[in-house]
């Protein structure tokens, strides 16, 4: 079986992955958080999920890094930024790992980065809030809004949710391999993200 709906990601979400790390430098109500929050990659953890013949399958990216800024009277004024070094894929095998860095899917060789940039956070309930920003993968760009939720002290933030995008709209897949698997359209991102503030 081949994993090649593995893309994105996202990252905050890609995002990627990316995603979840904007949403995870807002502080709590009452809590004058610091303003400037960086990702530790060590307790950070960006997975991907997609269907293969019927079967979810699981990968990750083992390299990423984010930082940005958060003034707790003006969340709309938020802006991160994540990056994911998209050649540190891991999937079940090896054979996986290259057909999904190659031509057809992520081409690392010419797009080694896929970028999320938060352009837009919302308060949505008590310890969850609404992120808006740009996933892009192969300098392909596309509006993302996801969900997640936030645990938050004075110097720490961690955040956890999942988004949903589309891989053809990146480009990701449709090469021969699919002749013989079926895979899914749809990859889901789940993040479990920890940043330190200053």
């Amino acid at each position: 079986m081949f994993g090649f709906s593995l893309p994105k990601m996202i990252p905050y979400f890609l995002s990627a992955a990316a995603v979840g790390f904007t949403l995870a430098a807002v502080p709590s109500p009452g809590l004058a958080g610091p303003n400037k929050w960086r990702l530790d990659p060590d307790q950070s953890i960006l997975l991907f999920r997609y269907v293969e013949d019927g079967v979810t399958e699981e990968g990750r990216f083992g390299k990423f890094d984010a930082e940005g800024v958060f003034d707790p009277e003006a969340p709309s004024d938020a802006r991160f930024t994540i990056q994911i070094d998209v050649d540190s894929i891991k999937l079940p095998d090896v054979v996986r790992e290259s057909v999904v860095k190659g031509v057809g899917w992520f081409v690392v060789e010419d797009h080694p980065t896929a970028s999320y940039e938060l352009t837009a956070l919302t308060p949505i309930a008590d310890g969850r809030y609404e992120a808006t920003g740009t996933l892009t993968i192969k300098d392909i760009s596309h509006p993302i809004t996801t969900e997640a939720d936030v645990e938050i002290s004075e110097t720490q933030a961690r955040v956890k949710g999942e988004l949903v995008f589309p891989r053809p709209d990146y480009r990701l897949g449709g090469g021969p391999e699919e002749v013989f698997f079926d895979i899914g359209d749809d990859v889901t991102v789940a993040f479990e993200l920890v940043a330190s503030g200053s």
